[in-house]
């Protein structure tokens, strides 16, 4: 299918005839600032309207830049004639006060260029994030963030629920990377120089191949014990990704010659497995609560016996944290939330509230009516990923660009399944009428992500996360999320499969009930109908809550570290 023409603006004119890019941004901010003067901050009323002159900025087809008085005098007759005089007047009585107030400016300007003032200040100039901690607090950088990285529109709809920014706690660095795995003797140093760059998370990718080679790098006893001690005392998350029959990048030989390499011959499935088992058995005991790890499983992983699955499938019910991904044909390898090979850098995780939104609509709005505010919604979170990019940007020129670059937003959406029992009256894994609806929801949201992507020039994506990922993304962990419960997780598989196949990933929780506790085989069986009848990114074996058990940390038990 093509995709539309886009003809919003590109560039602008200022009144002193500069020609300057075009910041929808801009506009909502100033719409904002509006409603505050009024007494009634709104920051979705802001961004809704903000969408509207962009539809009629847009119907003008015009390529040739326009100005910003024209753009000025578009918003307040819109508004106003949308139902909102008094913001009208607001606005351009805003607007008219700006040019003088910038007349009349000798100081610094209203945002930082990235550096911290206030009680961070000194802290910040410190080159490492230890030296930052023992400075200053978490809480301290949060009001840092509000402050210094996100527009007060942004902040306000953080503070009135529409959505969640993640990363608050590390405003200076991205919120994840994929690391590779380095030399032998510097594992502990590389995750203390990744940490310069990444605030949340680090990946690794297939640990298992770099015993190839002349020698082996660590043994993974050592590897899991400097890499669990790496990621503990950096404040850090880490997903180790294990069983992926195609090796990555870092992993093949490129010195077979002088000229032509021949092709590197990869790793026979039973001996990738017995690696991919070793390391995941060193890890257990270091595992939770900051190291998850992602098993994957590709076809020849069902095309020989199922010993491995079934001894890392006790491990799972045992209550360490690890997840199934599937490896399909054509499809990126998923390595976590928003991270791929393709895409080895997460620049910021932002929570859209959907429940929140249907809370906020008259009682008889119907589906079609969410439908098109979901547009709004969904930009404040694109909005919040533009601002994090941007402030980033202005830190100086010590920034690693490149990373930057490549760094992907990833939008969580929170209360899918509230929304789909309000108005489709159902389960998504029992009703097909709730499935579609559902899946409606998710593709308009990938629908606005994918066009305020190009317009914005920024990397961002869906992913359908569940409540054991949003300390990983650095998310509020009191993020509400109800599970679709269901009998049968076949039901629950398929339906979230085709939700998963939209948004392009997620993560599901399998919920096991301890009155009907499935076999290994009955595992087994449900993990090869996952990954060969839906399109299940990622799942995890849930425990009903009788059957939970409590996790200790590995010091209680006496173990040495």
């Amino acid at each position: 299918m093509t995709p539309a023409v886009d003809y919003t603006p590109t560039w602008v004119y200022k009144r002193d005839g500069r020609l300057v890019p075009f910041e929808a941004d801009k506009i909502s901010r100033s719409l904002f600032a509006a409603s505050e003067s009024l007494g009634h901050p709104d920051p979705f009323v802001a961004r809704e309207l903000t969408d509207s002159v962009l539809h009629f900025l847009t119907s003008e087809s015009s390529r040739a830049p326009c100005t910003t008085t024209h753009v000025a005098e578009l918003v307040t007759k819109i508004v106003r004639e949308l139902g909102h005089p008094a913001l009208s007047q607001a606005f351009a009585e805003g607007g008219a006060r700006r040019p003088r107030l910038a007349e009349q400016a000798t100081g610094a300007p209203a945002r930082s260029n990235g550096t911290p003032r206030g009680p961070a200040a000194s802290a910040a100039h410190h080159k490492e994030p230890r030296d930052r901690a023992w400075h200053t607090s978490a809480a301290c950088w949060r009001d840092f963030a509000l402050r210094e990285v996100f527009g007060p529109e942004l902040v306000a709809a953080h503070q009135q629920g529409w959505i969640r920014l993640g990363g608050l706690a590390t405003p200076l660095e991205l919120a994840g990377q994929l690391l590779r795995p380095p030399p032998d003797e510097y594992l502990l140093e590389a995750v203390e120089e990744a940490r310069k760059v990444t605030g949340c998370l680090l990946v690794l990718d297939s640990p298992e191949h770099s015993l190839e080679g002349s020698g082996p790098l660590l043994a993974p006893r050592t590897w899991a014990r400097e890499l669990s001690l790496g990621v503990r005392a950096n404040a850090l998350r880490g997903i180790i990704n294990l069983n992926i029959a195609t090796p990555p990048a870092w992993a093949a030989d490129i010195a077979e010659g002088p000229l032509f390499t021949a092709a590197d011959v990869p790793l026979a499935s039973r001996e990738r497995t017995q690696r991919a088992l070793a390391f995941l058995e060193c890890f257990l005991p270091r595992l939770a609560p900051s190291i998850r790890v992602d098993w994957h499983l590709g076809q020849t992983d069902f095309a020989e016996p199922a010993e491995a699955s079934v001894r890392v499938m006790q491990h799972a019910l045992e209550g360490y944290p690890i997840a199934f991904t599937f490896d399909r044909p054509r499809r990126p390898v998923s390595l976590a939330e928003g991270i791929d090979r393709l895409h080895p850098t997460l620049l910021t995780a932002v929570a859209v509230d959907l429940a929140h939104l249907a809370n906020h609509l008259d009682s008889r709005a119907d589906a079609n009516h969410f439908l098109d505010k979901l547009r709004s919604l969904t930009g404040l979170a694109l909005s919040a990923g533009v601002q994090k990019r941007d402030f980033l940007r202005r830190r100086g020129p010590h920034w690693p660009g490149f990373l930057l670059g490549q760094a992907r937003l990833v939008i969580v959406p929170l209360g899918l399944t509230e929304v789909v029992h309000r108005w489709a009256n159902g389960s998504i894994s029992h009703d097909p009428g709730a499935l579609v609806f559902a899946r409606n929801v998710v593709r308009r949201m990938v629908e606005v992500v994918q066009a305020g992507a190009r317009r914005c020039s920024v990397e961002a994506c869906i992913d359908l996360a569940a409540a054991g990922q949003f300390d990983d993304l650095g998310l509020d962990p009191s993020c509400p999320v109800r599970e679709d419960f269901t009998p049968d997780p076949r039901d629950q598989l398929r339906a979230w499969g085709a939700l998963h196949s939209d948004a392009g990933g997620g993560t599901v929780n399998v919920v096991l009930s301890h009155e009907h506790w499935p076999t290994n085989d009955e595992l087994v069986a449900l993990l090869h109908f996952a990954w060969l009848r839906t399109g299940v990114t990622r799942l995890q074996f849930v425990q009903s809550e009788a059957a939970q058990t409590q996790q200790v940390a590995p010091w209680e038990h006496g173990e040495q570290v």
